[in-house]
């Protein structure tokens, strides 16, 4: 862990040398009352940079959700551009509380997205406080023993563990060489200097590397997603010599059948998540629509207000305003989804019910029925959702995976040490595809993007499930983006 972080440390002071060039004139430009998820996700930095303070409070909601996890990418981007204290706080406790949450490979990348956040703060400076705890916290995650106590408490295998206490270690390394500043400058040239110091002394008084360093640069592969481990140790059987020891590939029949295990149990997770973010978009849809209606009822009354002028009209009206709106508009419209539901229904009952002559004279039937419709359709949508559950069953069927692929690895590398031919040949044709693999995950990680797993069978790339979008739809749009 220690060597690759230190190279990374070097090469990230490198490019971090010119970023102390005069500010730029920075144009002006209009800021955004509010945030919404985007519908894809994305959200490019220039827009994130226009969220203003008046709806960080959105923000803030978002990430205090897990519910709202489709839209954590975006909310921690504006956190970065959004500077001051309680955003430095917020993304400290993002990373700190829910680092478990980013255990599969494949969503690593969020993990890395608030680090980048952290080394925006720091570089905008918008708050000298923030700043500075911004980037003491940045100088301690270069340090991967501080996150391996604060990780005593996590519910995840040791391998797993490893992993993502490498990509914050990783990450906080990159977003130090964002920021700019002469301490982390200082501190990731500090950091370059000893691995140059390390390396000079293994070369001095080492003439190869030793055979536990072989060992361990081979049993600690990036943690593979179960299609890749499928699809590796299927070449593998298919190419396997015919006088390898059979426990080995015995050994590997059962690894491959654990991960085909961890890959059904994982497509049917991923399904259920797809449902739920599925199921929140409709809903989301459906309440701006019964929004909208309450908000053309409350307008009714308004232009009401101003045609009639009759005291006993002005008095229902005040009357039928204070039942369905007894706070106001905006405070029944802010309230949770269900409770809007239910009051909104209760006082167009009562109005109904208890109120005919002034509905008839008022004519505010036909509103009335709009309210009534777009709340009904609500509660269809909110009923209509699946929670999503099991990502603890995934996580324990993932590091069961990985904790017997690298018995298998360390299983060749002991039966077939030696540097001989045929050592050699028996050896990478148990280990070769799965070292492939490792290095396609590494690939998408340098690259600070999702990793993708691959199906089992073809080897080819799957895109992420979201988005109401069937699997097929998804791997369509991954085709289509690579043209």
């Amino acid at each position: 862990m220690g060597k690759g972080i230190a190279v990374l440390a070097a090469l990230t002071w490198l490019a971090a040398c010119g970023a102390s060039s005069p500010a730029q004139t920075r144009t002006k430009v209009a800021q955004r009352a509010t945030f919404e998820c985007p519908r894809d996700k994305a959200l490019a930095e220039e827009d994130a940079a226009r969220v203003g303070p008046k709806a960080l409070a959105q923000v803030w909601a978002v990430l205090e959700q897990v519910e709202q996890r489709e839209c954590w990418v975006a909310a921690v981007r504006v956190a970065g551009y959004a500077g001051g204290p309680e955003a430095f706080a917020r993304l400290q406790a993002h990373v700190e509380s829910r680092a478990p949450l980013f255990a599969r490979s494949e969503e690593l990348h969020e993990l890395q997205g608030a680090f980048i956040a952290l080394g925006n703060l720091v570089r905008l400076n918008k708050n000298e406080r923030a700043t500075k705890l911004a980037l003491s916290f940045l100088v301690e995650s270069t340090d991967p023993l501080n996150w391996v106590k604060r990780s005593i408490d996590w519910d995840v295998d040791a391998v797993i563990r490893r992993e993502i206490i490498d990509t914050i270690t990783r990450s906080a390394v990159f977003a130090l060489g964002l920021t700019g500043s002469d301490e982390g400058r200082q501190h990731l040239l500090a950091m370059a200097l000893d691995d140059a110091q390390r390396r000079s002394h293994e070369f001095r008084f080492q003439t190869s590397e030793s055979a536990i360093s072989q060992v361990e640069s081979l049993v600690n592969l990036q943690v593979l997603p179960p299609g890749r481990v499928v699809f590796a140790l299927s070449h593998v059987l298919a190419t396997m010599p015919a006088d390898i020891e059979a426990d080995l590939k015995d050994r590997a029949h059962r690894v491959q059948t654990q991960a085909r295990t961890t890959w059904a149990l994982e497509r049917e997770w991923l399904e259920t998540r797809r449902d739920r973010a599925s199921f929140q978009h409709v809903v989301r849809q459906a309440d701006s629509i019964a929004d909208a209606r309450l908000s053309g009822f409350h307008g009714q009354l308004d232009s009401l207000r101003q045609l009639l002028d009759t005291p006993e009209a002005l008095k229902a009206i005040d009357e039928i305003a204070q039942l369905v709106f007894p706070e106001g508009p905006l405070e029944l419209m802010g309230t949770d989804y269900p409770e809007q539901v239910e009051r909104a229904l209760t006082a167009m009952t009562v109005l109904e019910r208890d109120r005919p002559e002034q509905v008839k004279v008022l004519r505010l039937a036909p509103h009335i029925a709009t309210v009534v419709e777009a709340h009904e359709a609500l509660r269809r949508a909110l009923e209509s959702g699946k929670q999503g559950a099991g990502f603890e069953k995934v996580i324990e069927a993932r590091a069961a995976l990985q904790n017997q692929l690298r018995v298998l690895i360390a299983t060749a590398v002991a039966r077939y040490p030696g540097w001989n031919e045929r050592d050699g040949e028996q050896r990478n044709a148990v280990i070769g595809p799965l070292l492939d693999q490792s290095d396609q995950v590494e690939s998408y990680l340098r690259r600070r993007v999702a990793v993708r797993d691959v199906n089992p069978d073809t080897g080819q790339e799957i895109a992420p499930l979201e988005d109401g979008r069937s699997e097929e739809e998804a791997a369509a749009q991954a085709d289509s983006s690579r043209r």
